[in-house]
């Protein structure tokens, strides 16, 4: 009879179910961990870039204070020397 030839496929369907379940659970499972690892890897990256721009920042304020003082230093020399000239002259 046609219900005997059917029914082992309609006892299998809820072990499918339970199937697809755990395979959705195991899914998401591992995309919640790739999303987590790329928002992590991520913001260390970002933490990395601010660190570097803070140091190109500083650098870049230092150099611009020996250049400054370089400067200053020229100055005060190029003063004395006239000043000696004057003196001599």
């Amino acid at each position: 009879d046609i219900l005997s030839r059917i029914r082992p496929s309609i006892e299998e369907v809820p072990e499918f179910g339970r199937t697809l379940v755990n395979d959705l659970n195991i899914i998401t499972t591992r995309r919640n961990f790739t999303e987590e690892t790329i928002n992590s890897l991520r913001s260390g990256a970002d933490d990395l870039t601010l660190i570097d721009q803070n140091r190109e920042g500083a650098e870049l304020f230092a150099n611009g204070t020996r250049l400054s003082l370089a400067q200053t230093s020229l100055a005060l020399a190029g003063q004395s020397q006239a000043s000696t000239l004057v003196l001599f002259g």
